[in-house]
C-alpha cells in the first residue's frame, strides 16, 4: 500500500474568475464550458463518484477497487452476527418494549450491505421469540443518491423486513429525519469515501485551503487561499486546539466525516453509531508513543493518511484515506456539542465481547469458522461506537 503527500502538486499561479462548484453541480451538471473552481474534498468526492459510478455505484466491488484496503468478505457472517449480538443486548436494556429495533445501514455497495442486513435478519429470526423478531427492521441509505450517478433507477429489494432508501444522505439531508431511536451503521465502504480538505499555514501563520481551478480547455490545476469555505472553516474550527497542540503546518481535514456527524446528530438526534473501517496502527509501544512526543514537541495531529495517486488533478484514480479512529472519536463527541459520547476500539477487542463462533455455526450449519474468526480479528480494521 502506497502512501502520498500532497506536496507533489501542479500549484495554479493563473489568476481565477470561476464560479464556485460542489460535488452535486459537478456530478449533475458536470464542468461549466467557462471552467470552475472547486474544493480539493469536492474535486475528490466527484472523481470517486465518477470512478464508482462508471462500474456500477451498486455493483459489488473487488479488492483492487479498493487499494487493497480490507475487506470483510472473508467473515461478514461471523461479523454481522457479533454486531447482532451488539444491537440485541442494547436494544434490550435501553428502548424495549418501548420502540422498535431500527437498523439504519448507510452504504456504498448496496450488495455488502445487503449480505450483512439479511445476515443480521437471520440471527434474530434463530435467537429471538416472534414478537421481537418482528419489531425488527433494516433501512439501507445510499451515502449518495443514485440519480446524480445519471441514472434514474429505483433500487429496491424483495425483503419485507429491509427498505431501501433512494435519496442520498450527502445528497438530499433534508429528506430524513428520524425520531425514534435507530442505530446507524457504516461498514467499511463509507469512511474511506469520505472525501478531506488539505490545509496549510501561510507565512502570516492563517490557514489557507486547497482549491482545483478547471479551466475551459480542461486544464486542472491547484492552488490555496486563505478565503477559507464554511465547511472547511468549521472542521479548523473543530479541531483548533488539536491543531495548534501539534504545531503542524499543513494537513488533510475530515470535513465530510463532519459533515455526516452533523447530519445524523441533527437528522437522528436518539440515533447509536456503530462505524468500521480502515485504521492507522498506533504506536506499538507506549515508549515509542512518548518518544514521538517529546521529538515533535507535542502531540501529533494526524487525523488519516491518504492512498490514492501521487497527482490528483491528472489522474481518474480515486483517492480514499484511512482514519486515526481515536480522532474520529473527539470529532464525534464535538459535533455532538457533548450530548453523545462514543468509544473506539479494534476490531478484535470490539468483536472479543461479542463472539460465539458455536452459536454462529449451528445457525449458519457451517464448520470450523476459527480461521474466519482470526482474519477477522487480524483485519486492520478498528470500530467507532456509541
Amino acid at each position: 500500500m502506497a502512501f502520498f503527500r500532497a506536496a507533489k502538486r501542479v500549484i495554479c499561479r493563473r489568476h481565477h474568475t470561476f464560479a464556485l462548484l460542489d460535488t452535486n453541480e459537478l456530478i449533475s451538471r458536470g464542468i461549466p464550458v467557462e471552467g470552475g473552481t472547486v474544493p480539493s474534498r469536492d474535486f475528490l468526492e466527484w472523481i470517486s463518484i465518477e470512478k464508482i459510478g462508471s462500474q456500477n455505484f451498486f455493483a459489488p466491488r473487488n479488492l483492487t477497487q479498493q487499494h487493497l484496503m480490507p475487506s470483510l468478505s472473508q467473515f461478514e457472517q461471523i461479523l454481522a452476527h457479533c454486531m447482532a449480538r451488539w444491537l440485541a443486548v442494547d436494544y434490550k436494556l435501553n428502548s424495549y418494549p418501548y420502540f422498535d429495533l431500527n437498523i439504519l445501514t448507510v452504504y456504498t455497495d448496496l450488495h455488502q450491505s445487503l449480505r450483512l442486513s439479511r445476515s443480521i435478519l437471520n440471527y434474530f429470526k434463530h435467537t429471538t421469540p416472534d414478537d421481537l423478531y418482528q419489531r425488527v427492521h433494516c433501512f439501507l441509505l445510499p451515502l449518495h443518491s443514485n440519480n446524480l450517478l445519471g441514472r434514474n433507477m429505483k433500487v429496491s429489494v424483495p425483503d419485507d423486513k429491509i427498505t431501501v432508501l433512494q435519496d442520498g444522505i450527502l445528497s438530499f439531508p433534508q429528506s430524513l429525519w428520524i425520531e425514534d431511536p435507530v442505530y446507524i451503521i457504516m461498514a467499511n465502504d463509507v469512511l474511506r469515501h469520505l472525501p478531506q480538505d488539505y490545509v496549510r499555514k501561510n507565512s502570516k501563520n492563517e490557514w489557507e485551503q486547497r482549491f482545483t481551478d478547471i479551466y475551459p480547455d480542461a486544464t486542472r490545476c491547484e492552488r490555496f487561499s486563505k478565503s477559507v469555505d464554511y465547511l472547511c472553516q468549521i472542521t479548523l474550527d473543530t479541531l483548533q486546539p488539536r491543531l495548534n497542540a501539534s504545531g503542524i503546518q499543513e494537513s488533510y481535514i475530515p470535513s465530510r466525516l463532519l459533515q455526516l456527524f452533523q447530519l445524523l446528530h441533527n437528522c437522528a438526534p436518539e440515533h447509536k453509531l456503530l462505524a468500521m473501517d480502515a485504521a492507522l496502527s498506533p504506536a506499538s509501544s507506549i515508549y515509542q508513543q512518548l518518544l514521538s512526543r517529546l521529538l515533535s514537541g507535542d502531540e501529533k495531529f494526524r487525523s488519516s493518511v491518504a492512498c490514492g495517486p501521487d497527482n490528483s488533478i491528472s489522474s481518474e484514480a480515486a483517492t480514499t484515506f484511512i482514519s486515526d479512529f481515536a480522532e474520529l472519536r473527539r470529532i464525534y463527541v464535538a459535533t455532538s456539542n457533548g450530548t453523545k459520547t462514543c468509544q473506539s476500539q479494534t476490531l478484535n477487542s470490539f468483536t472479543d465481547n461479542w463472539i460465539d463462533i458455536e452459536e454462529t455455526e449451528q445457525i449458519l450449519g457451517l464448520h470450523d469458522l476459527h480461521l474466519k474468526a482470526q482474519w477477522m480479528k487480524d483485519s486492520g480494521i478498528d470500530v467507532l461506537y456509541s
